[in-house]
């Protein structure tokens, strides 16, 4: 059987279509008390942080993007704040 380019894309579409539904599973929303056990011990108070500083540019997370994020903005001369979450 011969194939075409055309039935190939269709084919390539179909799958990328099945592999997103395929992730979405288990992605509907949770009870809310399913939702106060996920973040149950990692309740952070106003009372509990103390900190005042000022910057230009303020990025949440050191990955590979916050990291690279940072750059453009360090090079023109912009105060830039780089958040982490540290293990608890």
């Amino acid at each position: 059987m011969e194939t075409s380019r055309r039935d190939f894309l269709k084919l390539g579409g179909m799958a990328v279509i099945a592999a997103g539904a395929a992730g979405m599973v288990g992605c509907g929303s949770q009870s809310n008390a399913d939702a106060e056990a996920a973040v149950e011990g990692y309740v952070v108070g106003a009372g509990d942080i103390s900190w005042v500083d000022e910057a230009d540019v303020i990025i949440v997370g050191t990955g590979i993007t916050g990291l690279s994020a940072a750059i453009a903005p360090i090079k023109a001369g912009k105060k830039v704040v780089v958040l982490e979450k540290r293990p608890s």
